[in-house]
């Protein structure tokens, strides 16, 4: 049987500063995400954030900067279920995202 592949801009986080977790995504029910690709940049002198699923505590990917305006990318592929949620942990610093990939029909 056929499966529908829709590529898919999850979402973008800009310009936040806010320390702690921000969801970009909910995968909706009978779909499974797969984030292929994530670029960022951090505004502020200095500052790290992580990439991860917003319910856990586990990063696929940890972004530290030292200086301002120092940009990030991350190529790959990253699976999640009907109901998870994408999101990026800020610990310090501004930061603006943006999460691309695809969208399965289960």
């Amino acid at each position: 049987m056929a499966r529908s592949v829709y590529s898919k801009h999850f979402g973008d986080v800009p310009g936040i500063s806010a320390p702690g977790q921000h969801t970009v995504f909910t995968v909706p029910p009978g779909f499974v995400a797969v984030v292929r690709d994530v670029a960022g940049l951090q505004t502020s002198p200095t500052g790290d954030a992580f990439l991860r699923e917003a319910t856990s505590t586990t990063s696929w990917v940890h972004w530290e900067s030292t200086r301002a305006l120092q940009s990030f990318q991350w190529q790959g592929d990253q699976v999640f279920e009907e109901g998870s949620q994408i999101g990026l942990y800020v610990g310090s610093g501004s930061w603006s995202v943006r999460f691309c990939g695809f969208l399965l029909a289960a």
